[in-house]
C-alpha cells in the first residue's frame, strides 16, 4: 500500500508526477467520469476512477482515499485539495497532468451577504480566510457538491437561487443567473394582483391569464396605496385609498378582462354573490347579485325560495286537463269531481283526491276553493310536470293571466263556468243540463241564445283565456268540452 501523509506528500507526488508524465507522452489521453457524490465537507473515497469537476477542487474537512484499481485525474491547472490534519492514501494512483497539482488547505468561497449560497466565482484554495470568505464545509444548504448552487445578487440576502430577481415571473437560477420562472410557479408572489390573473407564471416571463369562466376577478384589486381612479377593467390603476370595488357576478373571459355572468346557486356564490339567506337562491343577473324569492330549481326537490331568499318546503298545487271531454251534464259538483279523479290523464304526482276546476253556482266559484277545497292561498300552482310553473300563488292564478299553458295539448276548450277572475259564468245550471231547452231566436249565433249556458276557456291563443274566451266560447250545454280539474301535489 502507498500511503502518503502530510510529510512526505509532496516528495511522493513528485515521483508520480515524472513516472506518469512518461506514461502520458506515450499513450493516449484518457478522459475519467466526474467523481460522483462528493461531499461538501468531509472524508471521500475514490472506488470508480474519477476527475474532480472544479479549477479547486477537493476535499474539505477531510481525506481523500484511492482505492486499489482506481485512478485519480488531475487536470490541466487544477488544484485538488484535502485538508490540515487529514491525510491522502493511495492504494490506487493519481495521475497528473500539465501543472496539475495536490494541496493540503483549505477550500473557499466568496459568500458577501451570507445568504448560504456562493457566488459565481472559482474556489479558491488558501490557508487564510480570504474577505467575505466561507469554507465549503459550512454551506449548510448542500450536501454534494453537485447540489452546489450559486447565487445571482451575493450583494443581497433575500435573493438565491428560486427566488425572484429582474421582473415579473423570473427567478434566480442555479448557475447564478436570472432566467424566466417555470410554469406554474411564482417565486415573487407577484401574479393575481391584477384583473383576470392567475396566481402562477406561464412560463414565458409573464403571469398567466385565467381561461374563460374561471375566477371571480376584483377590479383594481388590493388597492391601498394610491389615490388614482379605476379604469375599466382594472388595469395599472388603483381605486380610492382604504376602499375595494368588488367584481361580483363577473368571470374571466379569457382575454384578460372580464364579463358580467348570469348564473345561479353555488355558481353564483362562486362568483362572490352572497345575497339571500340559502345559495340555491342566490343568482346573478347579468353581473348583479342578488335572489329570487319564488320557485328556483336550484333548491333541493320539494322546496323553493321564499320572500327571504331562503330555499324552503312549500305545498305545491297542479292543474292538467282531462282525457275526456264531456256536454255539460257533468252531474253537479260531485259528478264533475269524480270525472277528474278517475280520469286517465291524472297526474301520480296527485296527492289525494282530484277535484274540477270550475265554477258550480254563486255559493260554488272557483274563487271559493280556498274555503271549499281548503287551498292555500301561498301555494304555487303547476303543471302536472310540478316543474313548469303557473302561478306563484291563489292570488297570482286568478289575477287574469297565467304564466304557461296548463297543458301542451289539443285537449281545448274546457269549462270553468267563469269569467276570467273565477266568479260565476254560464254553468249549465250547475252543470246538470245537456240539452239545449228550446232555442230562443236566433237559433244560432254568438253568443248562442239558448236556455242555459256554460262558460268555456282555452289557453292556445291567449294566457288571458284560460279561464274565459268571453263569447267566444260561451257555448249551448249540448257542445262537449274538457275539464280543468286541480289537486294537491305530492
Amino acid at each position: 500500500m502507498n500511503f502518503i501523509n502530510s510529510k512526505n506528500i509532496y516528495l511522493r507526488i513528485a515521483i508520480l508526477v515524472f513516472a506518469f508524465s512518461l506514461a502520458i507522452l506515450a499513450l493516449p489521453k484518457i478522459t475519467f467520469a466526474a467523481c460522483a457524490d462528493v461531499p461538501i465537507g468531509g472524508n471521500y473515497t475514490i472506488s470508480s476512477s474519477c476527475t474532480f469537476s472544479e479549477t479547486v477542487d477537493g476535499v474539505d474537512n477531510g481525506g481523500i482515499t484511492i482505492n486499489e484499481g482506481q485512478t485519480l485525474t488531475v487536470n490541466n491547472g487544477q488544484t485538488i485539495v484535502w485538508s490540515p490534519g487529514s491525510s491522502i492514501v493511495i492504494n490506487g494512483s493519481a495521475a497528473i497532468n500539465v501543472d496539475g497539482q495536490f494541496r493540503q488547505t483549505y477550500i473557499w468561497y466568496t459568500d458577501q451577504d451570507n445568504d448560504g449560497y456562493p457566488t459565481t466565482g472559482n474556489a479558491v484554495a488558501q490557508d487564510a480566510q480570504p474577505s467575505n470568505g466561507k469554507r465549503r464545509k459550512d454551506f449548510s444548504n448542500f450536501t454534494y457538491i453537485t447540489d452546489f448552487t450559486r447565487d445571482y445578487d451575493d450583494t443581497l440576502n433575500t435573493i438565491y437561487p428560486g427566488t425572484a430577481c429582474g421582473g415579473v415571473c423570473y427567478e434566480a437560477k442555479t448557475d447564478g443567473t436570472c432566467g424566466v420562472a417555470a410554469a406554474g410557479t411564482d417565486p415573487g408572489g407577484e401574479c393575481g394582483a391584477e384583473n383576470c390573473e392567475d396566481v402562477n407564471c406561464d412560463g414565458s416571463g409573464a403571469c398567466q391569464i385565467l381561461s374563460t369562466g374561471e375566477g371571480a376577478c376584483s377590479l383594481c384589486y388590493g388597492c391601498s396605496d394610491s389615490d388614482v381612479a379605476c379604469d375599466a377593467i382594472g388595469n395599472g390603476t388603483r381605486d380610492t385609498i382604504g376602499t375595494y370595488q368588488s367584481a361580483t357576478c363577473y368571470s374571466c373571459n379569457g382575454a384578460g378582462t372580464d364579463t358580467a355572468r348570469t348564473v345561479d346557486g353555488s355558481s353564483a356564490t362562486a362568483l362572490g354573490c352572497s345575497e339571500g339567506a340559502s345559495e340555491g337562491c342566490r343568482k346573478c343577473a347579468s353581473g348583479v347579485c342578488g335572489y329570487y324569492t319564488s320557485a328556483q330549481n336550484s333548491c333541493a326537490g320539494g322546496e323553493e325560495c321564499d320572500a327571504t331568499g331562503t330555499c324552503a318546503s312549500v305545498t305545491k298545487y297542479i292543474l292538467y286537463v282531462t282525457d275526456t271531454s264531456y256536454d255539460g251534464n257533468l252531474g253537479g259538483r260531485s259528478g264533475a269531481d269524480t270525472k277528474c279523479d278517475t280520469d286517465t290523464n291524472k297526474p301520480a304526482a296527485c296527492s289525494g283526491t282530484a277535484w274540477a276546476f270550475l265554477s258550480v253556482s254563486a255559493d260554488d266559484e272557483i274563487q271559493d276553493m280556498l274555503t271549499t277545497k281548503s287551498v292555500n292561498s301561498s301555494s304555487a300552482w303547476y303543471r302536472s310536470d310540478l316543474t313548469t310553473r303557473l302561478a306563484t300563488d291563489w292570488a297570482d292564478l286568478l289575477d287574469g293571466e297565467i304564466e304557461n299553458r296548463v297543458e301542451e295539448t289539443t285537449n281545448i276548450p274546457r269549462w270553468t263556468g267563469s269569467n276570467i277572475y273565477g266568479t260565476i259564468g254560464g254553468s249549465c245550471n250547475g252543470w246538470t243540463a245537456n240539452n239545449p231547452n228550446g232555442y230562443i231566436y236566433p237559433a244560432s249565433g254568438n253568443p248562442p241564445w239558448c236556455t242555459y249556458q256554460g262558460q268555456s276557456g282555452a289557453d292556445e291563443m291567449y294566457l288571458c283565456w284560460w279561464l274565459s274566451s268571453g263569447s267566444f266560447h260561451r257555448v249551448c250545454c249540448d257542445a262537449t268540452r274538457y275539464l280543468y280539474c286541480s289537486c294537491l301535489g305530492s
